[in-house]
């Protein structure tokens, strides 16, 4: 066998080898990702000592949003616009973000008593609901639940950083849940 058909033999078998990885690669890629959950939700909580009336002044209206939430310390070129009316249902805020693209929340129930509803999108795409719920607790405290969910179909990026990206967004959750305790603590 000459030099030339043994390199032409090793060259066939390296890209056969290659062509196999990436088939498998693709694979798992996708077959993983149909095997992941098509639906997220992520929640976290905080006993917070204020009352409800209080904690409500920071999350119900969306103007307050930047100053206990985790996104200027990410991105301290976030820039944000609001509707007129604050507040009450219909209400809005929009965000540009060199690092994380552009959003919206649009608040689609309000209750100084029980919390707020919202609905938001990530780049002009449906990114899913959330809501911010008050509960009463112990020694005159309130429970706060932020509660994030929505629907991915099958996307398998999306999927994958959901499943990857989880504990992300549980620490931006804590992180904000953090920055309304600060603010509704100090308020007394």
């Amino acid at each position: 066998m000459s030099d030339k058909s043994r390199k032409g033999s090793l060259l066939g078998t390296l890209f056969k080898a290659v062509l196999g990885l990436v088939v498998l690669l693709a694979a798992v890629f996708f077959g993983g990702a149909l095997m992941l959950p098509a639906d997220y939700n992520y929640e976290r909580s905080v006993v917070i000592a204020a009352d409800r009336a209080r904690i409500h002044k920071d999350v119900g209206d969306l103007r307050n949003w930047e100053h206990w939430g985790p996104w200027k310390a990410e991105d301290p070129q976030m820039t944000w616009t609001y509707s007129e009316k604050s507040g009450e249902v219909g209400s809005w805020t929009e965000w540009n973000s060199p690092k994380s693209g552009k959003g919206r929340i649009e608040l689609t129930r309000v209750s100084e008593h029980s919390g707020i509803e919202y609905r938001m999108s990530f780049n002009g795409e449906d990114a899913g609901s959330g809501v911010i719920r008050y509960e009463a607790a112990p020694q005159d405290a309130t429970k706060v639940t932020w509660v994030w969910k929505g629907s991915l179909g099958y996307e398998p990026m999306n999927r994958w950083f959901h499943k990857l990206g989880g504990s992300m967004i549980n620490e931006m959750f804590d992180k904000g849940l953090g920055g309304i305790k600060n603010r509704a603590e100090a308020k007394k």
